[in-house]
């Protein structure tokens, strides 16, 4: 599934397209038949792709946002994207363990640490992969127009693509809410093998990473702990000066990267191949040893 120039992997995708379709069945909206829904396929290297068009005023993704994001998150996504720009203009920052240090260094008195958290993180991915991200916490991009800057192109061990993982990973968590959150329980790389368009898999490897992988599992438990209010304020402190080397272990940045879906195939078989889920539990022990939250 792509929104915009975002793609999501298979798994991703497929997992947000049931909670819709939930909340679609739920809300009683009547579509139109599929025939008119589709409006393009396309068939190319053994691949189908369709392009369907949800009517007007279903609400379904406010919903998914709006059924997630406090009325306070909106309000500090915004302050904190001009606040951190601005410092980016003045004292600029190519680690992105830097700017994740000057995003946790603040606190908002008006808000909860789980709310500011939640800020923090989509603020960073629209900083880092994406403007657009700001629609997970409502109308934080459009009132953010006025302190605009390109995108930061921070990294993690000199490799660009690891940030955006991370920190998309974690936005996507607090933004979206426990529905997606809990979808994503075993998703995997983000698009880089799926398709030549997607900002991810500039200067990356294509095909399947488990590099890739740790990065999006590293970002989605942080974030899962950063908006936990009993986790908060310690998973605040933990991301105010943590080091690359506990955000993503290196050892973990040397797994397979690069793999064709038939070697994934190959040795890994499917997403719920239990060599898979082997190999993620590896990934999650790692990361819990260096310090990530569980």
């Amino acid at each position: 599934m792509t929104v915009g120039s975002m793609t999501l992997n298979p798994f991703l995708s497929r997992k947000v397209l049931q909670v819709g379709r939930l909340l679609l069945r739920v809300r009683q909206v009547r579509l139109p038949p599929l025939d008119e829904m589709v409006s393009a396929v396309a068939i190319k290297r053994g691949r189908v792709t369709a392009t369907v068009s949800l009517p007007e005023q279903t609400g379904l993704i406010d919903g998914l946002v709006a059924t997630s994001t406090p009325p306070a998150v909106s309000r500090i996504t915004t302050h904190l994207y001009c606040r951190l720009a601005k410092m980016q203009r003045s004292q600029p920052v190519a680690e992105f363990t830097d700017l994740l240090h000057r995003a946790f260094s603040w606190s908002e008195p008006s808000a909860t640490s789980s709310e500011y958290n939640h800020a923090a993180l989509i603020a960073l991915a629209m900083l880092v992969v994406d403007e657009r991200t700001g629609d997970l916490a409502g109308p934080a991009r459009a009132d953010s127009e006025r302190c605009r800057v390109g995108l930061i192109p921070v990294t993690i061990y000199g490799r660009s693509d690891w940030p955006k993982h991370w920190v998309l990973s974690a936005a996507l968590a607090a933004g979206a809410g426990t529905q997606l959150s809990e979808a994503m329980g075993e998703w995997k790389e983000l698009a880089d093998s799926l398709s030549k368009q997607s900002q991810f898999a500039r200067g990356d490897p294509s095909g399947f990473s488990f590099a890739d992988l740790s990065a999006d599992r590293s970002g989605f438990r942080s974030a899962r702990a950063a908006i936990d209010p009993a986790r908060a304020d310690g998973t605040a402190a933990w991301l105010r000066t943590v080091a690359a080397e506990h955000l993503l272990p290196r050892q973990l940045t040397e797994r397979e990267d690069g793999l064709t879906n038939a070697e994934f195939g190959s040795r890994y078989g499917s997403l719920a191949d239990q060599r898979f889920s082997a190999r993620v539990r590896e990934v999650d022990r790692a990361l819990y040893k260096v310090g990530v939250p569980n």
